[in-house]
């Protein structure tokens, strides 16, 4: 049994960066892995889903536009990576926000944040599915507004067959509001309103730890 974990530090709501991830060795030192940040391991403990932290700099605004996959027992000999469609414009630098894997573990899926440099906020999300056996790349939808930078998470339901997103987006009248969105693998519907604006503050608040029992 190995035990990991990650330290970083964040100088406002949407600019943290990891300071390592590490393993914990049986006599509780700590072993600091530099090419690993961000560790996401299937159910079964056979895969991880990691970010390259070499690949955040000040040039991309220390974001990371793809990911990277391999399976716990061979390590970087089965690392496999995977990108995303290129996205346009000016100043726009794209990162991966959140994934997940289904609970059979032949899936991940992941939210891709949109975000302008120049605006210095998330334009958009647009959410992808990975095939792990195949290696395709599926699209499964985007949403417009600032919910890439305030800490979008989402969440697999435990059959397998629906994803939750839980975004939180700026009112008009400048609030921050979380609603639930709905992705369904089986009716193929992408991105629908599950519920709104379940929690509305006038204070910046975010979601940790999120389970689907």
């Amino acid at each position: 049994e190995e035990r990991y974990f990650e330290s970083g530090s964040c100088t406002s709501k949407d600019y943290c960066q990891s300071s390592g991830v590490y393993r914990l060795n049986s006599d509780q030192s700590a072993t600091r892995l530099d090419s690993y940040s961000r560790l996401v391991f299937s159910p079964n403990g056979k895969l991880v889903g990691f970010l390259n932290p070499a690949a955040a700099t000040r040039y991309n605004y220390y974001h990371i536009g793809y990911i990277l996959l391999e399976e716990t027992e061979r390590g970087i000999s089965s690392r496999r990576v995977f990108y995303f469609p290129e996205v346009g414009g000016f100043m726009v630098y794209p990162d991966v926000r959140d994934y997940a894997f289904s609970s059979e573990n032949n899936k991940l899926f992941i939210i891709y944040d949109v975000y302008s440099a120049y605006f210095e906020r998330s334009l958009r999300i647009q959410t992808f599915m990975i095939d792990i056996k195949t290696g395709i790349l599926f699209d499964y939808g985007s949403i417009s507004g600032a919910s890439g930078s305030l800490n979008p998470r989402l969440a697999w339901a435990p059959q397998g067959n629906m994803v939750l997103f839980f975004l939180t987006d700026v009112t008009p009248d400048n609030q921050y509001s979380l609603s639930i969105f709905q992705t369904k693998l089986d009716s193929g519907e992408k991105l629908t309103p599950y519920d709104q604006g379940i929690m509305i503050s006038n204070d910046y608040f975010y979601i940790t730890n999120l389970y689907w029992r």
